[in-house]
């Protein structure tokens, strides 16, 4: 029994282990089988060629429409440049014709004289006619516009006659508004400007001032009473300043 024990231990002993070569051929032999195997699996599942030629033919049309579309993108990037030009630069050119501002007219050269355009923007409660009758009124020279309200004022004055009583009313009417929009003090100084300027015309040194005081308070009134101002001294002032012979013709 110890005998038969002995020879069994040196079988095992006398055995040798494998080689690394060993180990290869058989890793590779087990890999071809493994490889032949998936192979026979694939050939069973894949697709028959009648079905990849029917896939191939459906995918093939709209595979060359994507290519086309991709095609046709890439020359719009390439020549963006190009085509943007064209299609907008006619819209961005009315735009900015539409946008830009009008070029300014040239001004043309007022036909009055420079003493008439200043004495028509001091001089609110008087119109352009009864400007141009005052200054062609006098002296040759055109007067500043103080002298020329202080000659509208006493004309107005003069030609008050001529206006019918309505009208006579309406004026002094007006006239009370201007002096109720100055001071006190302002008042009593146009009342003493307008009692002495009816019978002496030497008011120089406050032609001035009693102007800048008057033409004040007739820019407070509104619109349509000043315009109302305007063409009631109008008549009175070419009643005092008109021709004879004008002043014959209205009378008959």
């Amino acid at each position: 029994m110890i005998l038969e024990e002995l020879d069994l231990v040196d079988a095992d002993a006398a055995r040798t282990p494998p080689t690394l070569p060993d180990v290869l051929r058989q890793v590779a032999g087990r890999a071809e089988g493994l490889f032949h195997g998936l192979l026979q699996r694939g050939r069973a599942s894949a697709p028959s060629p009648a079905r990849l030629r029917g896939l191939a033919r459906a995918w093939g049309r709209q595979a060359l429409l994507a290519t086309g579309v991709v095609a046709v993108l890439v020359v719009m990037v390439a020549t963006r440049s190009t085509w943007m030009r064209v299609l907008f630069a006619p819209r961005a050119a009315e735009t900015a014709k539409r946008t830009a501002p009008p070029a300014p007219a040239t001004p043309e050269p007022s036909p009055l004289p420079r003493e008439v355009q200043a004495a028509i923007a001091q001089l609110p409660h008087l119109s352009v006619e009864a400007i141009r009758l005052v200054m062609a009124h006098g002296q040759p020279a055109l007067p500043d516009p103080p002298e020329a309200f202080r000659r509208a004022w006493v004309a107005a004055n003069r030609g008050a006659s001529a206006l019918s009583e309505p009208e006579g009313e309406e004026l002094r009417s007006i006239k009370k508004a201007v002096l109720f929009s100055l001071r006190p003090g302002e008042r009593d100084r146009v009342r003493a400007y307008d009692r002495v300027s009816v019978s002496v015309d030497l008011l120089v040194l406050e032609d001035g001032k009693v102007m800048a005081l008057f033409t004040r308070g007739v820019r407070a009134l509104p619109a349509p009473r000043r315009e109302r101002l305007q063409a009631l001294l109008s008549k009175a002032i070419a009643a005092a300043l008109a021709p004879r012979e004008s002043r014959a013709d209205a009378g008959s």
